[in-house]
């Protein structure tokens, strides 16, 4: 597994006017009186002075509780606190946002409910003219309401039951404003972090009250609280959420390097010696991640392997997969049997001139050559077959839709990529799955439901297949089997990956469509970016080759001559496409090309799996041929330098 970092999310506190609220935190530290004071010129806020005709005493600091009139958020238990600590009614108000209302009556049950119960304990309690609850304010007074507290040098609590976060209480800490909070929750983190307040239990009325008269009346404390509050709040800007999550990124980075050539490509991952290795990082170490347009750990690895070194040999003789050798990647995409078998037709040609006739080159090449492929093991070998194309040309095979990887190791044979295997086993019950799957179709009865007709066979532990019957729906914009299977599964707590694929039969092409189902970590993308990462290859080192169903231009894109229509048959395709990779997407044979079909749900489907593809989109980095321009080795060694053999040498 790999490490798991939590990271809180940034905010934006442009619209707290922090300035300002320095301005004011400076004078107090100068001035220990509240500095508002009747004489002052400026004006009072309007939303004070609807808090203030609640209290006896406005001048007290005040103790800000702020959330909407839930259960959960425990106000009943604050008024209970201060009202049972008489030192607490002496020292401070209670000032209590609760949302908006106009009657009470009017509001939900809940609210309605929470409401009444602080009327009733504030009657019980005889706290009139201590607490203050105001009818409405609006978004733009939140921030008055937090400069309140700080001027009157109150505190801001939040006696949740449980918090997930915390917003309110970063949004305080930015005004200065000492916190009291729950300890179930994020708090436990925020006050860690800012160091500005206390955490008590929320069921407790006696800790409550007592955390509150702590601040109020130890000597310097409340001062520290704030000043800390306002030191350290950077740590939740916008700035500091993003350097953070690079930080970690850098960190995974290094560790993987740290351990490519200690765990074997052939070997298993050992999950405890990654927590051992974990434990044994000093913490003080930092990750520095660079600006963007920087290189990364990515781009260029501190950790090279050395063919000539012992660890080298060690792991070679271990059976290390000849892949591990490449620095940069030619890969093809068999999206179905008629594409796959021109695809497979290019990548010999490909091979033929990187090769020659010396097969031993391809021991010592730094160019390797793959293969991602919709179809199983078996049909994807065939096919290579059947197009004179070997086995041991190709350094690794993607097969069943990104559910299986193979590599060429140093046996005469490929063999399965054990890493990856337990990479993508996270989570994956494919029993379950298959059951789940039954009961779907056998509940539902619907004319528009896809599910209903499904039939197939699965092909591997970890990969399902399904042959989608064409069903009669209602919703023309709702045709993607993939998107309609995943969210039923999601319902039911199962998160999978789907891919769509349309194939061609004795018939023609089927837009009807197979559906593959695969671990949530598997697809031909994931895969792909999974080897190159334990390769410590840059995507940029990586050329695809793919072939286009169908290439078209509608007029206008005719008359600017920049951009395609480009129509795939898998719906992973944007996954393929798009990224850092290079691209060459090739025109259809004559038999392959697809024309357009004529039943309208048909062409809806079509269109999700068409992308507008040009230089105007993708720069230089995907290239689109036309129908007379197949030199793909060429194309090839424009985008990717150093690729002919004789030109290593």
């Amino acid at each position: 597994m790999p490490l798991m970092c939590v990271v809180p999310p940034g905010l934006d506190f442009r619209n707290l006017k922090l300035d300002k609220v320095q301005e004011v935190a400076e004078s107090v530290e100068s001035n220990p009186v509240w500095p508002l004071s009747q004489s002052q010129e400026k004006p009072e806020p309007p939303i004070w002075k609807e808090v203030f005709k609640f209290l006896s005493n406005p001048r007290k600091p005040v103790i800000l509780a702020l959330s909407r009139p839930d259960a959960k958020k425990n106000i009943t238990t604050l008024v209970k606190a201060y009202g049972q600590n008489e030192t607490l009614r002496e020292l401070a108000n209670l000032v209590l946002i609760m949302g908006n209302r106009d009657v009470i009556e009017s509001l939900p049950k809940g609210s309605r409910s929470v409401l009444m119960d602080v009327l009733k304990l504030i009657d019980s309690y005889d706290l009139y003219g201590y607490v203050a609850y105001p009818k409405r304010h609006r978004q733009d007074q939140v921030k008055d309401i937090y400069a309140l507290v700080e001027r009157s040098r109150g505190i801001f609590i939040n006696p949740a039951l449980q918090e997930p976060f915390g917003l309110t209480l970063i949004e305080a800490a930015a005004y200065g404003a000492p916190i009291v909070a729950t300890k179930n929750g994020g708090p436990v983190d925020i006050v860690s972090t800012l160091k500005n307040g206390l955490l008590v239990d929320p069921l407790s009325e006696t800790e409550i009250g007592d955390a509150l008269v702590k601040i109020l009346t130890e000597k310097n404390l409340w001062e520290e609280f704030s000043a800390n509050g306002l030191a350290n709040i950077g740590a939740y800007s916008w700035t500091a959420h993003c350097a953070k999550v690079l930080n970690h990124l850098e960190q995974e980075k290094k560790y993987i390097q740290s351990i490519r050539y200690i765990t074997p490509f052939g070997g298993s991952w050992d999950d405890r010696y990654y927590k051992t290795h974990l434990k044994n990082v000093p913490e003080s170490e930092e990750i520095h991640a660079k600006s963007p347009g920087d290189y990364t750990s990515m781009d260029d690895h501190d950790v090279k392997f050395d063919p000539e070194s012992r660890l080298a040999e060690e792991e070679r003789d271990a059976g290390m997969p000849r892949v591990a050798l490449r620095e940069r990647l030619v890969i093809a995409l068999l999206d179905n049997t008629p594409l796959a078998k021109q695809a497979l037709g290019h990548l010999r040609s490909i091979v033929q001139t990187a090769y020659g006739t010396k097969s031993e080159h391809r021991d010592d090449s730094k160019v390797g050559f793959g293969i991602a492929s919709m179809l199983s093991f078996d049909a994807t070998c065939s096919l290579m077959e059947r197009t004179r194309l070997k086995v041991a040309d190709v350094d690794f095979l993607i097969c069943n839709s990104g559910a299986d990887l193979f590599v060429w190791s140093g046996g005469d044979e490929m063999t399965s990529y054990e890493p990856y295997d337990i990479h993508i086993d996270e989570r994956w019950n494919k029993d379950h799955i298959e059951r789940v799957l039954g009961r779907i179709c056998a509940n539902n009865t619907e004319k528009r439901n896809l599910l209903i007709n499904i039939k197939g066979t699965s092909t591997g532990h970890f990969h399902i297949v399904k042959e989608v019957a064409k069903q009669p729906i209602e919703n023309v914009d709702d045709v993607s089997v993939a998107d309609r299977v995943r969210a039923k599964l999601r319902e039911v707590g199962i998160r999978v990956g789907c891919i769509q694929q349309v194939d061609k039969t004795k018939r023609g092409w089927e837009v009807s469509p197979l559906l593959h189902i695969t671990p949530i970590r598997a697809s031909r993308p994931l895969a792909i970016r999974f080897l190159v990462q334990r390769l410590g290859i840059s995507m940029e080192n990586v050329v695809m080759l793919c072939i286009a169903s169908s290439i078209k231009s509608s007029q206008q894109q005719a008359i600017s001559k920049e951009s395609m229509t480009v129509g795939f048959v898998t719906s992973d395709a944007d996954a393929l496409v798009g990224g850092a990779q290079r691209v060459i997407i090739v025109p259809p044979s004559k038999e392959n090309r697809m024309r357009d079909p004529k039943d309208n749900l048909d062409q809806k489907m079509m269109q999700k799996l068409s992308y507008e593809c040009g230089s105007n989109i993708f720069n230089e980095r995907v290239v689109l041929l036309n129908g007379k321009n197949t030199k793909i080795d060429d194309e090839i060694q424009k985008l990717l330098p150093a690729f002919h053999i004789e030109d290593e040498d």
